[in-house]
């Protein structure tokens, strides 16, 4: 049994991947994949973000929170319309991971799109 217990919480451990704290995740993020939008996370719970559609600028704020349990910060549902994937009303939530020393807003795991985070901004 005692193997048992050591092997669950192994994987639980191992399944958490990259624990990153609040405070490494304020900062200004772009795109890896060429888009132009980038995303502001303050100290204070609060995001902006700006698309850019042909002619013009579109800002977007609302609040976000870290989910350390889960490891995945929430932007809340209402004014965060951009990045769900055309689903009318529902949150949008990214798991954040550290890779050769930079933040990333995990947005497609699968084709590895995500949101890095800019130094010195």
């Amino acid at each position: 049994m005692t193997i048992f217990r050591t092997a669950i919480i192994l994987l639980l451990f191992t399944s958490c991947g990259d624990r990153i704290e609040r405070e490494k995740l304020i900062g200004r993020y772009v795109w890896n994949d060429g888009r132009i939008d980038t995303l502001e996370l303050r100290a204070d719970g609060t995001y902006e973000y700006w698309t850019f559609k042909p002619g013009r600028k579109l800002a977007n704020s609302g609040k976000w929170k870290l989910n350390s349990t889960l490891n995945e910060v929430e932007f809340e549902k209402e004014n965060f319309p951009f990045l769900r994937n055309h689903v009318p009303e529902g949150s949008w939530f990214s798991r954040p991971r550290s890779k050769d020393n930079e933040v990333h807003l995990m947005y497609a795991t699968d084709s590895d799109i995500y949101l890095k985070q800019i130094k010195g901004e």
